[in-house]
């Protein structure tokens, strides 16, 4: 889901892309359902963002910036794994 500009808009929760509203607007819907839901949601979140941080890390050239993309990667890897065993330990 690259982009090639901010597409979030002043009011908290509005985007200027279509593709990126309905996610958000889908998302919030589902993690307001009930705790497991946003479990689920969470985990969708950061396996949305390590897609992107891979597609953006193929096209950045400079090491720093990088490594900046892997580092951000783990992280959001270790927050999938949390999510996951929270729907583990409930059962999900």
């Amino acid at each position: 889901m690259l982009f090639r500009s901010d597409p979030s808009l002043e009011t908290r929760g509005a985007f200027s892309n279509d593709k990126l509203q309905g996610l958000y607007n889908s998302l919030t819907v589902q993690g307001d359902i009930s705790l497991i839901e946003a479990f689920k949601v969470g985990s969708t979140i950061e396996d949305l963002d390590i897609f992107d941080l891979d597609e953006f890390g193929l096209k950045v050239v400079q090491e720093d910036i990088f490594l900046v993309f892997e580092n951000l990667t783990c992280g959001s890897r270790n927050h999938m794994r949390a999510f996951n065993k929270q729907l583990v330990k409930n059962n999900a």
